[in-house]
């Protein structure tokens, strides 16, 4: 047995609590003596493993690579799911040569886990009695690099491939973009975990509402990443409050840059017109009147209009068809609600879903949010135009569809096409 070998069976000593055995050039784990399982292996396939790991390097604790593969610890961002299965994903993404994977981690992965646990100073006691929990109990024996897969619940990892060489920015963007496009065709929010501490102590499952995984695309975009937390964290919350704020906070992303730009349009008009003398003070005046109008000056502080910058927000990245048609998609009844029914709890305005006269219905479109936005960030003690937590939750659900939509196009026209 060599030094790398024996040094690894020592750190599984330690993380298993001295269930190892050596026989006739196995390892042995011995987990439950009252209901036996025996995880073993040669020396030979745990040795390999070794040294498939020294190939790759680690970008953080959970993740690992080179320059052709990249394989990152996942786990679901929902608390709780209704449904549980072991399906694996496999996408080959022919035109770039891509492949994804979310599946058993690798041997080397594992030995990889294995060395940060017993590096972690992890409170072993409590991590052997929670997840020996979740062994099917009969006495068998199974591979060790299974074994330990049984012995840790949910323990999957997202596998990224090439042929051609790849630097790691690319795989984190590919990452980035494979993830999105399951929180979005398939309400499946996996993250990347960047600790093991955190993962081992958890019992979420990376399971999927719809089985039909195999009409899952693999990316054909990049997207802003800062979006794509946001989003996560909106598909994934539990409460529509913080689902709302969550999808606020992807549109609000552009506001200071949007209303800026629209405002340096506005004096370009202005300066440029054939109407304005640098000479004329009225002219001076009234450019100062628009910039003050435009950026008021609160305890030395320069804020934006964000009711206007949320209207310039809709109107650059929203198509106003392409949301009507997707709400009737999604309920044929969304339409009639926001054109007939204000948000009960703030005034929130009804939307006149009028195709002539667009600049009407997104003027419309802002105030609702805003006011509902506003509503539930600022509570004022008379009580009114207040959102009341779980009283006002029914009301406050039927608002998301609105701006999951219009947040979701401004994660489309924002993203770009992926470049390797």
């Amino acid at each position: 047995m060599n030094k790398e070998l024996q040094d690894f069976i020592d750190k599984c000593n330690i993380v298993f609590k001295d269930c190892i055995t050596f026989y006739n050039e196995t390892v042995n784990l011995q987990i439950n003596a009252e209901h036996p399982i025996t995880i073993s292996s040669p020396y030979q396939e745990i040795a390999t493993s070794i040294d498939n790991l020294k190939k790759l390097s680690d970008t953080h604790e959970t993740a690992l690579y080179n320059d052709n593969h990249y394989e990152t610890l996942i786990a679901s961002a929902h608390r709780f799911y209704p449904f549980m299965t072991h399906q694996d994903i496999n996408i080959h993404d022919s035109n770039k040569n891509i492949c994804y994977t979310i599946s058993k981690p690798t041997n080397a992965y594992i030995i990889h886990f294995i060395n940060k646990i017993y590096d972690a100073t992890v409170n072993t006691d409590t991590m052997i009695s929670t997840m020996s929990f979740f062994f099917n109990q009969s006495h068998r024996h199974v591979n060790f690099f299974d074994g330990v897969i049984e012995y840790i619940p949910f323990f999957k990892t997202l596998k990224i491939s090439s042929p051609n060489k790849l630097k790691l920015h690319n795989f984190t963007t590919l990452s980035n973009s494979f993830r999105f496009n399951l929180s979005f065709k398939k309400n499946a929010v996996l993250i990347e975990e960047k600790s093991y501490d955190r993962f081992i102590f958890k019992t979420n499952n990376t399971s999927f509402t719809n089985q039909e995984t195999y009409e899952i695309d693999p990316p054909r975009r990049e997207y802003n990443e800062d979006l794509i937390h946001q989003y996560h964290l909106a598909k994934s919350a539990e409460s529509s409050q913080l689902q709302f704020l969550s999808y606020y906070h992807i549109i609000e992303y552009f506001f200071e840059s949007i209303y800026t730009s629209d405002l340096i349009e506005n004096i370009r008009e202005k300066i440029t017109s054939p109407s304005f003398s640098y000479n004329d003070n009225k002219d001076i005046k009234n450019l100062i009147s628009l910039i003050k109008n435009k950026l008021p000056n609160r305890q030395d502080a320069i804020n934006i209009n964000e009711l206007e910058a949320l209207k310039l927000c809709i109107r650059k990245y929203v198509d106003l068809t392409t949301l009507c048609n997707t709400l009737s998609n999604a309920n044929k009844s969304l339409i009639e609600y926001y054109t007939t029914t204000k948000v009960n709890f703030c005034g929130g305005s009804t939307i006149n879903f009028n195709k002539n006269d667009e600049q009407s219905t997104i003027s419309h479109i802002a105030k609702r949010i805003y006011s509902t936005r506003n509503s539930i960030v600022h509570n004022k003690d008379n009580g009114q135009g207040t959102f009341t937590p779980f009283i006002d939750e029914t009301i406050l659900a039927k608002e998301i569809p609105l701006i999951q939509n219009i947040s979701e196009q401004i994660i489309f026209k924002t993203s770009s096409p992926l470049s390797l």
